[in-house]
C-alpha cells in the first residue's frame, strides 16, 4: 500500500489532553490548550482503527492521556476493538486518579479490564502525588487486585535517572516504600528529559551537556525512521503523527485510506530537510529565518526539533 508505511506494527491513542493532575516534570504545555473533541468523533477513529488493524500486523496498541480514564468509555471501545481484532498488546498508561468515588472507580476499573486492557502502567511518583493523594491511588490498586488483574506496574519517572540522588528521587522513592504492601512489580520507568513545560522546573538537576543534533529520525528513543515508519499517534484532535512535531494527516477532514496511500516523506517540506541533513539540516534553513531559537536552550535533539518544525509551519 505504501513503502514507507508497509512496517506499522504500533497505535498509539492520546485519548484526551485533560488531566486530573498538572505535574511539574510533564513536558506539555497545558495552559491555552484547545478542548479535547475525540469522543465527538469516535466514528471515525473506530473506522480508521479498523482499516490499520485489517491491513497491517499491528502488534501493540497503547490508550494515555493527560489521563485516558477520565474518558473511560473511549478508553474501552478503544481496547475492545484491539482485542476483537487480536491485538496481543494492549496497554493502558492512567496516574489511577479521575474520581473520588470508589464505586465509580470500581465500575470503571472493571469496564477496562472486560474491555481487553492487559498491562496498566500506573504512574506514581514525587510528581504526580504533589496534587494527587496516594490515598485515591490505594484505591485504584485495591479495585486492580480485587478482579484478580496481575499485569500492573508502577510506573514511576525519575529525575535524571533511577540511581541519581535528589529529593524528587528519594520522595518517589519513600511513596514507593508505602506501596510496596501491594507487591506491585516496578518497571524501569521514565528518565525525564528537561522539555517544554518541564524545563525550566528541572533544567536545575541537569548537566548541559553539548548533544548531537545532527541525528536523523529513528535513531533516538520513542522516534520513527520517517522512511520506515513503525508507530502512528492518533490526538484527539484527529491529527496522526509519526512523531512529536510531524503530523501525516487528520483523520477526521480525511479518508484514512488515502492518508496511508499518499504519504511520502520525500514530498514533504520539513520531512525531505531532516531526510538531506537530520535535525541540523532543519535547524539551518530556521536559522535563516529567526534567530529565537538557540540549539544551546535544549536537552534533547527531539525538542529542538519539534519547535523548528512549528517555526517552518507558522
Amino acid at each position: 500500500m505504501n513503502k514507507y508505511l508497509s512496517n506499522i506494527e504500533r497505535l498509539e491513542f492520546l485519548v484526551t489532553k485533560k488531566c486530573s493532575g498538572k505535574c511539574k516534570h510533564c513536558s506539555v504545555i497545558f495552559e491555552n490548550e484547545k478542548p479535547d473533541n475525540s469522543y465527538e468523533n469516535f466514528e471515525k477513529v473506530k473506522l480508521a482503527m479498523k482499516f490499520l488493524l485489517n491491513n497491517f500486523n499491528i502488534k501493540s496498541i497503547m490508550t494515555y492521556g493527560g489521563e485516558a480514564l477520565l474518558y473511560s468509555e473511549i478508553t474501552s471501545k478503544i481496547h475492545e476493538i484491539g482485542k476483537n481484532y487480536g491485538v496481543e498488546k494492549r496497554e493502558l498508561i492512567t496516574n489511577g486518579y479521575f474520581s473520588k468515588k470508589e464505586d465509580f472507580v470500581h465500575s470503571v476499573v472493571r469496564r477496562i479490564i472486560e474491555s481487553g486492557v492487559n498491562e496498566i502502567l500506573l504512574s506514581v511518583d514525587a510528581f504526580h502525588q504533589e496534587n494527587i493523594p496516594l490515598k485515591y491511588i490505594k484505591i485504584f490498586i485495591k479495585n486492580i487486585l480485587l478482579l484478580k488483574f496481575e499485569n500492573i506496574k508502577i510506573h514511576p519517572s525519575w529525575v535524571v535517572s533511577r540511581e541519581n540522588d535528589n529529593v524528587y528521587n528519594n520522595k518517589t522513592n519513600d511513596i514507593l516504600k508505602k506501596l510496596s504492601k501491594y507487591k506491585i512489580k516496578i518497571s524501569n520507568g521514565n528518565n525525564i528529559v528537561p522539555s517544554g513545560y518541564n524545563k525550566q522546573n528541572l533544567k536545575s538537576y541537569y548537566l548541559k551537556e553539548k548533544l548531537n543534533f545532527n541525528s536523523y529520525c529513528g535513531e533516538m528513543a520513542f522516534t520513527n525512521s520517517i522512511i520506515n515508519v513503525k508507530n502512528l499517534r492518533i490526538l484527539p484532535n484527529g491529527n496522526i503523527k509519526i512523531c512529536r512535531g510531524l503530523v501525516i494527516g487528520n483523520l477526521f477532514n480525511e479518508n484514512i485510506e488515502d492518508i496511508i496511500k499518499e504519504y511520502n516523506p520525500y514530498n514533504n517540506n520539513v520531512m525531505s530537510l531532516l531526510l538531506d541533513g537530520g535535525i541540523m539540516r532543519l535547524f539551518q534553513v530556521v536559522e535563516k529565518r529567526t534567530n529565537k531559537i538557540n540549539v544551546n536552550d535544549y536537552y534533547s535533539p527531539c525538542d529542538l526539533c519539534t519547535d523548528c518544525i512549528k517555526v517552518i509551519n507558522n
